[in-house]
C-alpha cells in the first residue's frame, strides 16, 4: 500500500459511525481483521452493507484491504442450501468482488530455504528459520506466538506474582471474543472480571497494585514483538488508547478452541456493567447468555442495551428471548416489553415489531394471559407503526384485520411499498438478452464484455442468476446463433465466480453440444476445483453403477484432506440404505481415524436414527465421547442416552455442558429440566421458562 498508494487517505473504521462521512478524495479503508469486522451476526451484516454502500456511493476511488481467517471466509462466502436462511448476503457479496491473496498457514521447505538465504546476515531470523524447519511455522515463530502461548500456559507456576493476574485478564478477553464481543475491549471491564478466573489463594496474594501488575504482564512483549493484549488506536487517531485493548490473534484462536463450552464466571457478567462497555456489545453478550440458558442475565443485559442503544436491535433480541422462553405469553412479560418500548425512539420500528409478534400470536391462537386485550393492542401498535411510515406493518395489520373479520377496513390502509409495481430498471443481464433478441451489434458487445472481464462481467453474471423464466435457456439460444464458444466462456466465467447453477449449466450444455470426452473432462475439472462439482461428479458415477470409480474419487479427496467436499457426499449417502449407507459409515470411520474426531457425531447420529433406544450398540457412546470436545450437540445426545437408561444425574451434567456450549434448546425442549427434576414436571418445566443461574443452578422465577 505504501509503495502503490502513498498519498491516499487512510481510514481505519472501528464502527458503523466511522463510515458515515465519505472521504474527500481517493482513500484506502483498512479493515485489518475482517472476521471481527464482518462477524457472523447482524452487526457484521450492517457493517458489510455499509461498506458496500460506501463503495457504491463514493464519488472517488476506494480500496478496501483486510485479512480474514480461512474458515471464517468460507462461512461468510458459502451460499446457504435451499430453504436455509441467508444470514450474510451483504458480506458474501462484498467478499465475492474481492481479490483473494491466500496466505499459507506454514512455510514450505523451499520457502524456508529462500527465506534463510535472504536473512543470511541476521542471526535471529536464521535462528527462527531453523526453529520452524520441522513444522514450517515461521510467521508464528517470528511473531513470538508460540512463546506467547507458553508464557500464558505457565503463568500460574512461573514464580511471577503478576502471572496469574495477567493470565486471568487475557482469559477474560478471550472469553469476550469467543462469545461475540466486537470492537476494542475496555481495560476496566477486563479488570473487573479477573477475580472469577483466580483461585482463592491467588486472590489472597494480590497486592493493592494488582490491576497495574496484571495489565503490565499482559502488555509485556515476548521477543520484543508480540504481547498477549495488543494496543488499540486512540479515538482521535493518534497514539494508543490507555483504556482499551485487543487480544492477540494467535491466543484468541488457540484459547477459543480450548475454552469452547466453558461458561465464564459470574464476575465476567457483572463486569459488563462497566460504563466502557457499549450497548452493541451488550446485545451480543445478552444473546450469548440467552444461548447458554442464562435467561435472566440475558434479559438484564438486553434491557440495559435498550437504554444505551442500539435500541432497535436490542429490543428485537429481547423480544426473541421472550418468545423463546414464552415469557411474552405472560402479563408480566408483556408489561416488561411495553416498558422497554416506551424508552425507544426509532420511528416506531420497534412498535411495529412488537405489534407484528402479537398479531402473529393472535392469528395463531397462542394461549396467553391477556387474550382479551391482545388483538386490540396488536392493532394499536401496528396502526402506530403505519402512521410513522413503517410500511411493512401494513401487511401485518391487513392480516390481523382479516382475522378479526374487518376486511372492509383494509382499503383505507396505506399500500405496502412491496406491492407497488417497481419502476422499470435495466436488467443486469441486458447485454445477453439483447444478443438473444438479435439486436444489431449486441452479440459483438456481449463478446467484448466477456473478453474485458471486470465489474461489468460480474454484474452480468449476477443477473444470469435471476433471469426471467423465458430466458432460462439462454445457453441454447446463444448457441443457435453460432456463439457456442461465447456460451462456454460465459459458463466458465460463472463457474469461476461461484454463480448458482453455473456448474450444472456447463455440464448440461456440454452434454447437448460437446463430445463425451468434453463432458468427462469438464466433470473431472469441476470435481477437482469445487465441492459442488465433486458432489455432482460422485453422484454421476454412483447413479450409473460405477461404484468403484466413485469410491476411488471419494478416497482420493479424503487423502487430499478435502473434508468439506467428502462430508457433503457422505451426508447424502447417510440418507440412503444398503450399500450407500455402508459406504458412508466406512468412510466416516476412516476420517475419524485420519484425525477428524468431530465426524464421529455424524456417524453416531446415523446409527441412532436406525436403531431403537434399547438396541443401540456400545459404539454410539464411544463415538459421542470422541466427538464431545468438537461438536456442541454431542453432550446433548449423550445426555439423552443417559436419560433413556435412567441415569438422571449423569444426564444433568451432560445437559449443563450442552447449555454452556450455547445450545439453548436443551432447556427450552425440556431436557435439562427433566434431568434436574425427573419426578416433578412442574419444576422441570420452570427450567425451560426461567433458565439457570450463572452457576448452573435452576433459576428462581423472575
Amino acid at each position: 500500500m505504501n509503495a502503490c498508494l502513498p498519498d491516499w487517505q487512510l481510514i481505519c473504521p472501528r464502527s458503523l459511525n466511522d463510515l458515515t462521512a465519505l472521504p474527500d478524495g481517493p482513500a484506502v479503508v483498512w479493515l485489518d481483521d475482517l472476521h471481527s469486522t464482518l462477524g457472523e451476526d447482524r452487526f457484521g451484516e450492517e457493517m458489510a452493507r455499509a461498506l458496500w454502500t460506501l463503495l457504491d456511493s463514493s464519488p472517488h476511488v476506494m480500496v478496501l484491504i483486510g485479512t480474514i481467517w480461512t474458515h471464517r471466509h468460507a462461512t461468510l462466502t458459502t451460499t446457504p442450501a435451499e430453504k436455509e436462511p441467508d444470514k450474510h448476503p451483504y458480506a458474501r457479496a462484498l467478499l465475492a468482488g474481492a481479490t483473494e491473496i491466500p496466505v499459507p498457514e506454514v512455510f514450505t521447505p523451499e520457502a524456508l530455504t529462500e527465506f534463510s538465504a535472504a536473512a543470511a546476515d541476521d542471526p535471529e531470523w536464521l535462528l527462527a528459520a531453523r526453529s520452524a524447519s520441522t513444522d514450517g511455522d515461521l510467521a508464528q515463530t517470528l511473531a513470538g506466538a508460540v512463546d506467547l502461548f507458553s508464557r500464558y500456559d505457565r503463568a500460574d507456576d512461573a514464580g511471577d506474582p503478576a502471572g496469574p493476574l495477567g493470565k486471568a485478564l487475557v482469559t477474560a478477553a478471550v472469553d469476550a471474543r469467543r462469545l461475540g464481543y466486537r470492537g476494542p475491549l475496555p481495560v476496566s471491564f477486563l479488570q473487573a472480571a479477573v477475580r472469577g478466573y483466580l483461585t482463592p489463594r491467588q486472590c489472597l496474594n494480590a497486592t493493592e497494585q494488582w490491576r497495574n501488575d496484571a495489565l503490565e504482564w499482559a502488555d509485556r512483549k515476548v521477543k520484543n514483538v508480540a504481547s498477549a493484549l495488543t494496543p488499540v488506536l486512540n479515538l482521535d487517531g493518534m497514539g494508543a488508547a490507555s483504556d482499551l485493548r485487543n487480544v492477540h490473534d494467535f491466543l484468541e484462536q488457540r484459547l477459543s478452541d480450548e475454552r469452547a463450552g466453558i461458561f465464564p464466571p459470574a464476575t465476567f457478567w457483572s463486569a459488563l456493567d462497566d460504563e466502557g462497555v457499549l450497548g452493541a456489545a451488550l446485545v451480543l453478550m445478552g444473546t450469548a447468555a440467552m444461548n447458554c440458558g442464562r435467561f435472566q442475565t440475558a434479559a438484564q443485559l438486553l434491557h440495559r442495551a435498550v437504554d444505551l442503544g442500539p435500541a432497535t436491535e436490542a429490543f428485537e433480541c429481547l423480544c426473541n428471548l421472550y418468545v423463546e422462553i414464552e415469557r411474552i405469553n405472560t402479563r408480566i412479560g408483556l408489561d416488561e416489553l411495553l416498558e422497554a418500548l416506551s424508552k425507544i425512539d426509532d420511528d416506531c420500528a420497534s412498535v411495529g415489531h412488537l405489534g407484528w409478534l402479537l398479531g402473529n400470536m393472535e392469528t395463531s391462537r397462542v394461549v396467553v394471559d391477556y387474550e382479551a386485550d391482545r388483538a386490540d393492542l396488536a392493532e394499536h401498535l401496528l396502526r402506530s407503526a403505519c402512521e410513522s411510515g413503517q410500511e411493512y406493518a401494513a401487511h401485518a395489520l391487513r392480516e390481523l384485520l382479516l382475522h378479526r373479520g374487518r376486511a372492509t377496513e383494509i382499503a383505507a390502509l396505506p399500500i405496502d411499498e412491496e406491492e407497488v409495481p417497481p419502476a422499470p430498471e435495466r436488467h443486469p443481464a441486458e447485454p445477453l438478452l439483447r444478443a438473444i433478441d438479435q439486436a444489431p451489434g449486441a452479440l459483438e458487445e456481449l463478446a467484448q464484455i466477456v473478453a474485458r472481464g471486470g465489474m461489468e462481467l460480474d454484474v452480468l453474471l449476477a443477473g444470469l442468476e435471476r433471469v426471467d423464466v423465458q430466458f432460462k435457456a439462454w445457453p441454447t439460444a446463444l448457441a443457435q446463433l453460432g456463439a457456442e464458444d461465447l456460451v462456454l466462456d460465459l459458463l466458465r466465467a460463472g463457474v469461476s465466480a461461484g454463480a448458482q447453477f453455473a456448474e450444472q449449466n456447463l455440464i448440461t450444455f456440454l452434454e447437448k453440444n460437446g463430445s463425451p470426452a468434453d463432458v468427462s473432462a469438464a466433470r473431472a475439472e469441476l470435481a477437482a476445483s469445487s465441492d459442488r462439482g465433486f458432489f455432482d461428479y460422485f453422484h454421476h458415477l454412483w447413479s450409473r453403477g460405477r461404484h468403484r470409480e466413485a469410491l476411488a474419487l471419494l478416497n482420493q479427496a479424503r487423502r487430499q484432506h478435502r473434508i468439506a467436499a467428502v462430508r457433503r457426499v457422505i451426508r447424502s449417502l447417510l440418507k440412503r440404505q444398503g450399500m450407500a449407507l455402508r459406504t458412508a459409515h466406512d468412510v466416516l470411520r476412516r476420517l475419524i481415524a485420519d484425525g477428524y474426531p468431530a465426524l464421529a457425531y455424524d456417524l453416531a447420529v446415523s446409527i441412532v436414527d436406525r436403531n431403537g433406544p434399547d438396541e443401540l450398540p456400545d459404539e454410539v457412546e464411544s463415538l459421542l465421547k470422541i466427538a464431545e470436545p468438537y461438536h456442541a450437540d454431542a453432550p446433548r445426545l449423550l445426555g439423552q442416552l443417559a436419560m433413556a437408561r435412567g441415569d438422571s444425574p449423569r444426564a444433568q451434567r451432560l445437559f449443563l455442558t450442552t447449555a454452556d456450549r450455547g445450545v439453548m434448546s436443551v432447556l427450552t425442549d425440556g431436557w435439562l429440566g427433566s434431568a434436574m427434576f425427573p419426578h416433578d414436571s412442574g419444576r422441570a418445566a420452570a427450567v425451560g421458562r426461567y433458565g439457570i443461574t450463572l452457576e448452573g443452578e435452576p433459576s428462581q422465577p423472575w
